[in-house]
């Protein structure tokens, strides 16, 4: 599950009760009898009567308060945030009250919560689906091939260890082995954009089996696996956890991009220097040269998408001398600059003992009128689903008699489709028909069928176009686009599933009312995921308009596994996911069909949003 702004406000809320790990589970295995869960605890099956104090009744009733829909999944796999709802904690010594269900008889268990019995329920449940049994869930498969025992150059650098023996956890070279070994599984049967770039990762993971030695600090491997996922190109790809690994160590200010360069800022948000406000050098080595390596530890997609992800790295100082093999020290050198390259100076500064803490500013919170008739509606997070997501997209109905409307949503790194489900719609003409929005399709796991009733991706509103959970009007709609479609990078048959469609279409939930004046969807590289899918959606609009910036490409689908004895927690997509037109996600993004003016971090310094101020004036015109 991607854990949201929308979702922190709420646990946060019931008393900041995530104070522990959110993605952990008190039972080894969850199974379903007449609608009512029977959990295994220390290998035997019982009725749940209480948790931790909570009748079963009530630890269901905060499952549905968190997602009406699909509270059944929320049991099994984010007890956490559902109890957080009411206020309880999960994770430490829990209580449990439980009935035998062959016995009949009632126990009490203290037990611990952990990652694993969580991953192994929701393993289960992606086994059971194509017919095999959980436990073969969580057994490390091998890919059998010949091993190279040598460091291929290429990926030399995927070896580098940051960390001595006593710095945390160890695995032995062997379990770390074994882990390359289950990492090398995934990728190779379940993972949907192994194919999408030219990428040698076998000899990837065996350069980094050369390395391991007889033991290894987990926070290393854990940044020689995201290395290797990284080169993939999939932005939802990465091993979890990377700015608790990177080493300590930062540079004494913050960096911000714009059209003029790269700006060294102040913890407050203010120029480093207020003359020569761009950084060009660090340690007397070029800026561009730094910002490569700091993608090494981020997916390789979309230039835009790497090189925001990249200036997040940057800051790392530490991390990036080891990685680039540069002396280290207590001082670090700033080579500023004046806007042109000019008036340049290097001064001394120590190396920070915390990241600098400048924030990016963030949308305004609700939805309100702009001088000149113009509506605004700034969509900050996809995360919001159901009643929420209705009563945000209804704000389109407030602006009825607006000359122009702008949704904003800039920095939205994605989350759900529900906004979009429900936001669209009004942008249709009654008589319009039905409108495919997204074409994917499922990568297969061995032994899954190519053709189901209604596929893999309803979690993603995608069905294959003779669904029976599409209406007439959507069934047609989906087989027309499937006649049609023509994807810009084949599928193999024998791998993925027949395409899925998210359709879409106007109903009597969506009234009479239809928005049929002018629209800026206002985009930029942060814009990822749900947000690519919705901004890709909006663009196929006649009366719609992209400005700002590309976005960041994504749409994946992507599952979390972890390896067994490091215990990291890997993401890779499963499924390949396309425009309407054929044009994939991954990779590429959204370019805007109208650019913004300049970007300067000196408008951001002073509040001022000249992309906003354009789409205004772009709506304000006669």
């Amino acid at each position: 599950m991607r854990w949201s702004i929308a979702m922190c406000v709420l646990v946060l809320g019931a008393g900041s009760v995530l104070a522990g790990p959110i993605e952990v589970s008190p039972f080894e295995m969850v199974r379903w009898e007449k609608g009512e869960p029977q959990v295994r605890v220390d290998g035997r099956w019982f009725e749940l009567i209480k948790l931790n104090g909570l009748t079963r009744a009530e630890v269901i009733d905060a499952c549905r308060k968190l997602d009406r829909e699909r509270w059944q999944k929320r049991f099994c796999e984010d007890l956490v945030a559902a109890l957080a709802t009411v206020g309880k904690r999960l994770g430490q010594r829990d209580e449990l009250v439980l009935r035998d269900v062959k016995s009949g008889k009632s126990v009490t268990r203290k037990v611990t919560s952990t990652r694993a019995n969580r991953e192994a329920i929701r393993r289960a449940k992606v086994w059971k689906r194509i017919g095999r049994q959980p436990e073969a869930a969580v057994t490390v498969q091998r890919v059998k091939r010949p091993h190279v025992d040598r460091i291929d150059p290429r990926f030399a650098h995927f070896v580098l260890r940051h960390f001595d023996d006593d710095d945390g956890p160890r695995v032995t070279g062997e379990q770390a082995t074994a882990d390359l070994d289950q990492l090398e599984w995934m990728i190779e049967n379940e993972y949907s954009y192994r194919d999408r770039v030219s990428f040698d990762y076998r000899a990837a993971l065996d350069t980094v089996r050369t390395g391991l030695a007889d033991s290894i600090a987990v926070r290393d491997f854990m940044l020689q696996t995201r290395k290797v996922v990284a080169r993939f190109g999939d932005g939802h790809a990465r091993v979890r956890g990377i700015w608790r690994a990177l080493p300590r160590g930062y540079l004494p200010c913050a960096v911000e991009s714009d059209d003029h360069g790269v700006a060294a800022l102040t913890d407050t948000g203010g120029l480093f220097d207020t003359k020569r406000p761009y950084l060009l050098a660090i340690d007397g080595v070029p800026l561009e040269k730094w910002i490569a390596v700091a993608g090494r530890v981020h997916a390789a997609g979309s230039p835009q998408f790497v090189l925001s992800q990249s200036l997040d790295t940057l800051v790392f100082v530490r991390f990036l001398r080891k990685e680039m093999s540069l002396p280290d020290g207590d001082t670090v050198a700033l080579t500023l600059a004046a806007r042109g390259g000019g008036d340049k100076v290097t001064v001394k500064r120590e190396v920070a003992g915390r990241p600098p803490r400048w924030a990016r500013p963030r949308l305004a919170p609700r939805p309100r009128r702009l001088p000149g008739d113009i509506g605004y509606i700034p969509i900050p997070d996809m995360s919001v689903r159901g009643g929420a997501a209705r009563t945000l997209a209804r704000a389109v109905t407030t602006m009825a008699d607006t000359r122009g409307l702008i949704l904003d949503v800039r920095g939205n790194s994605g989350g759900v489709r529900d906004i979009l489900r429900e936001m669209l719609p009004y942008f249709l003409a009654p008589d319009e028909p039905a409108f495919v929005a997204n074409v994917a399709a499922y990568r297969l796991p061995p032994g899954a069928t190519r053709e189901t009733t209604d596929g893999y991706l309803s979690n993603r509103y995608c069905f294959p176009a003779s669904s029976s959970s599409f209406s007439d009007a959507q069934r047609a709609a989906a087989q027309r686009a499937a006649a049609a479609f023509k994807p810009s990078r084949k599928l193999d048959p024998t791998l993925f599933s027949s395409w899925h469609f998210m359709v879409l279409e106007r109903t009597s939930a969506h009234g009479t009312f239809h928005y049929n004046k002018p629209v800026v969807v206002l985009i930029d590289e942060r814009c990822f995921s749900a947000t690519d899918i919705f901004v890709g959606a909006f663009a196929t609009r006649q009366n719609v308009t992209l400005m700002g910036a590309a976005t960041g490409g994504g749409s994946g689908r992507a599952q979390q596994f972890e390896l067994v004895f490091s215990r990291l927690r890997v993401k890779l997509s499963t499924m390949a996911s396309f425009r309407p037109d054929g044009r994939l996600y991954d990779g590429v993004g959204i370019a805007p069909t109208k650019p913004a003016p300049p970007r300067d971090v000196m408008d951001r310094i002073r509040g001022r949003d000249r992309v906003l101020e354009e789409a205004v004036k772009h709506l304000s015109k006669p």
